[in-house]
This record gives structure tokens, sequence and C-alpha cells, in this order.
């Protein structure tokens, strides 16, 4: 556990003492278990992340780093489509669908590794996706077997 002492806003600065124009959040806390001072600097908004919520994102950073791992390696993301909070969070929250379905699909089916896994994974959903657009105009699903051969 941590126990935070003190928050403030401080400035970076460059070579030749030069100011960075950002301020940050300094939040600074001792370890309860051998009261070690610890330091957590951050840039996020003073409006939306309270210096308890700082503490704990970067107490969770090694979750986070093992998802964006996840995410980057298994599932091939890249970069976010926006640049906006908005569109961040949609983009994250698609990411954590499509890696929980993933997830799922292995687990049900039994499946090790995420590489073949994937590809039977959006081969089968591609294959609903098609029959689901065969029945809604008015076709017979059971017929795409035969465009499989």
């Amino acid at each position: 556990m941590i126990k935070l002492v003190a928050h403030r806003r401080v400035h970076l600065y460059k070579s030749h003492s030069k100011k960075v124009e950002i301020e940050f959040r300094l939040v600074e806390g001792i370890l309860k278990s051998n009261k070690e001072k610890i330091l957590f600097l951050s840039n996020l908004p003073d409006d939306v992340f309270t210096p308890e919520q700082i503490a704990g994102i970067y107490k969770n950073r090694w979750e986070i780093e093992s998802f964006f791992r996840f995410i980057k390696q298994e599932l091939n993301f890249k970069h976010y489509f926006s640049r906006k909070w908005n569109g961040i969070q949609v983009m994250t929250y698609i990411i954590l669908i499509a890696s929980i379905m993933l997830l799922a699909y292995i687990k049900l089916n039994k499946l090790k590794g995420y590489k073949i896994p994937k590809i039977k994974f959006c081969n089968e959903l591609q294959n609903q996706i098609l029959k689901n657009i065969v029945v809604h105009c008015g076709g017979d699903p059971n017929k795409m077997i035969a465009f499989k051969t």
C-alpha cells in the first residue's frame, strides 16, 4: 500500500534551463511497507484524474503494459485512428471487445496460442456474417457450403 503525502504542479526543463511549456502533476507517496518515498509524474488533467487515480494507474502499470503488448503482438493493433479522447475510448472498447471474444473462443474450443485460433475465429466470424447476409436477403445459408469447395 501507499500513502499519498503531496500533490503539486511542476515544470520540467530542457537543456540550458529552458522550461517546458507543459505543466505536469507530481504525486508524492510513501510505501507503507518500508517507508520508501515514491514519485509519480503525470500530465493527466486535474479535472478528470485524482492523485489517488494516478497512483492507481502506476500501480497497475504492468497489467496495462501487458495488455498493450497483447493487442499489439496478438491482435496486430498498431495505432489509434483518432487523437481525440472520444475516438481513443471507442477504439479501446472495440479492442477490449475483440480481445474478450478471441479469448472466449480460445477457451471454449480448448485451443492453445493466439495465431492459429485468431485465424480460425476470423474465418468462422466471417462465415457467420455471410450466412446472416444470405438469410437477410432471403437466401438459404446451407447453400454457402457449395461455395467453399
